[in-house]
């Protein structure tokens, strides 16, 4: 199983670590891997919590309002307790003004917000579902052409120091060269 930092998440949905926090703190995500534990810990996500995650975004830019979210989600845990992903399993639709779910009867729609029924328009889960997916190979891709490239530049560094009789440099020294030019180069 593939675990993803907040950082990677937020990156991945375009989202900022604020709402992310924000979301974990109102009970609309959890990170299902490992929790913060205190100060400067990491929380790790499944992809399943990603999931959960690109269902908040997707409503919230379809002008639900994240009040509204947090109500399905709780509506959604009240009437199925046994979902861990209440947003995934049922497949929320909207109108735009309040959220739905499909109920076992094809001709009954949960109205999981206002509780008054409205002619609704399919927002359509899977469609999501498939941009993530795409979205979670090309970082996996561009992490692994990123990491090849500083793998060679290491590599190249490494022969560069011994051809010129100088003591090969750690990769945390490096770091911390590359961290200071970046810094000058953000203060000029």
């Amino acid at each position: 199983m593939k675990n993803y930092t907040a950082n990677q998440v937020c990156e991945m949905l375009g989202i900022t670590y604020k709402q992310l926090n924000y979301w974990e703190q109102k009970g609309m995500i959890a990170p299902s891997v490992a929790a913060a534990q205190g100060s400067g810990s990491t929380r790790l996500y499944s992809i399943a919590d990603i999931r959960q995650a690109k269902v908040v975004k997707e409503l919230k830019d379809r002008g639900i309002s994240l009040q509204k979210v947090r109500r399905c989600v709780d509506t959604l845990r009240g009437f199925f307790p046994q979902l861990k992903y209440p947003l995934v399993d049922k497949q929320p639709f909207t109108d735009g003004q309040t959220i739905f779910v499909l109920t076992e009867n094809p001709d009954i729609n949960l109205d999981v917000v206002m509780n008054r029924g409205q002619l609704v328009l399919f927002v359509p889960l899977k469609a999501w579902m498939e941009e993530l997916r795409e979205i979670v190979r090309k970082f996996e891709e561009e992490k692994r052409e990123a990491d090849a490239r500083q793998k060679e530049f290491y590599e190249w560094t490494q022969g560069l120091a011994r051809e010129q009789g100088l003591r090969p440099m750690t990769p945390e020294e490096i770091s911390a060269i590359t961290k200071t030019r970046k810094h000058r180069l953000k203060a000029a």
